[in-house]
């Protein structure tokens, strides 16, 4: 092409330019310097502007899988929300941006820089460093790392690690009261445990730490709020911030777990000798004929009767010794007369 007598290139713009392929994947937003309104083409084919037009933007194709949902706002602040799974068949979704629109980034909050979550690189942070930008809200259930230092009633600073399992369920009202939820689930669920575990010692924290982090994620109403739902929170490890408390903190679960172990070898030694079975004696094993039988309770009784009446003094009515007397008279009288018999000549 070469300019005429009175035409000159546009200024900023090469003089010759490709004509944009536009398909499937590809739409084209051209601004009309006439009006000032913006259009978008998909008509498939070459696209090649008209005069006074001018391309602005070649857009791509946005995608949404099942379990995500875009948000799109135009230039009077509405918001359009294009979920994944709202044709029903789990087939996901897309879409060209409008004009005059653009696609919602939010901020969350992460362990993971921008870098790393682009490259897949997940470092296992504790603590929320960074902020990452999320165009695309995955309503699975996802988890986030903590490291918390809580103090117990008896002044005992400790530092709790674990994990916290969370999800989006209401996008419209998250959207509207919060642009960081897991900032907002990370940090609310690091004061209700402070707050928890402030109420216990350290004794009884040791004895029920889970259920005191149940009790810490009970609170519902503040994420319903913000269209969010927190599944659980975990405690995996802890320990005591000081090193001599730590030491004593480890010379009291060695002296529990001994103690257990005591404990348990006890019960196994116990009911290992109630289940053997019982060893005869050599009396026992004996023939059942050559033992000796037990006496009855008759026979018994009246051994103890018999036993009672030689121990006490003898006692005699007077119609026995008057017989008994009788009977000496007698047998002396037989006696004396006998003798006298045999002096006879």
């Amino acid at each position: 092409i070469f300019p005429a007598a009175h035409e000159v290139p546009a200024e900023g713009n090469p003089a010759v330019r490709n004509a944009v392929n536009v398909d499937d994947e590809t739409a084209v937003l051209v601004l009309s310097l006439q009006t000032g309104q913006q259009r978008l083409v998909t008509d498939q084919g070459l696209f090649f502007p008209q005069p006074l037009e001018e391309i602005v933007e070649v857009r791509k194709l946005v995608r949404v899988e099942p379990h995500e949902v875009a948000i799109v706002r135009d230039n009077k602040g509405a918001f359009t929300f294009h979920a994944g799974n709202g044709t029903g068949d789990e087939s996901g979704a897309a879409f060209h941006i409008p004009p005059f629109s653009e696609l919602v980034t939010m901020m969350w909050s992460s362990g993971t820089s921008k870098e790393d979550v682009e490259a897949n690189v997940v470092r296992n942070a504790k603590q929320v460093a960074y902020k990452v930008p999320v165009q695309k809200i995955d309503l699975r259930p996802q988890y986030a790392f903590f490291e918390y230092k809580v103090r117990t009633s008896d002044n005992v600073e400790l530092v709790l690690e674990g994990t916290i399992f969370w999800a989006v369920k209401d996008v419209p009202r998250m959207i509207e009261r919060t642009g960081d939820p897991k900032g907002d689930v990370w940090y609310h669920a690091r004061s209700a445990l402070i707050q928890a575990v402030s109420k216990v010692d350290l004794l009884e924290f040791m004895a029920s730490f889970n259920t005191i982090a149940r009790a810490a994620a009970a609170d519902e109403a503040f994420y319903e709020e913000r269209g969010v739902k927190l599944y659980s929170l975990e405690v995996t490890r802890y320990e005591c911030a000081d090193g001599k408390t730590a030491s004593v903190l480890q010379e009291i679960i060695q002296e529990t777990t001994n103690r257990t172990a005591c404990r348990s070898s006890a019960a196994t030694t116990r009911w290992s000798t109630r289940s053997s079975p019982p060893r005869l004696s050599a009396r026992s094993s004996a023939p059942r004929s050559s033992r000796r039988r037990r006496p009855t309770r008759s026979y018994r009784s009246q051994s103890r009767a018999s036993r009672r009446a030689r121990a006490s003094p003898k006692t005699r009515s007077p119609s026995s010794d008057s017989s008994t007397s009788r009977c000496q008279t007698r047998r002396s009288g037989s006696r004396s007369s006998a003798f006298s018999r045999s002096r006879r000549p």
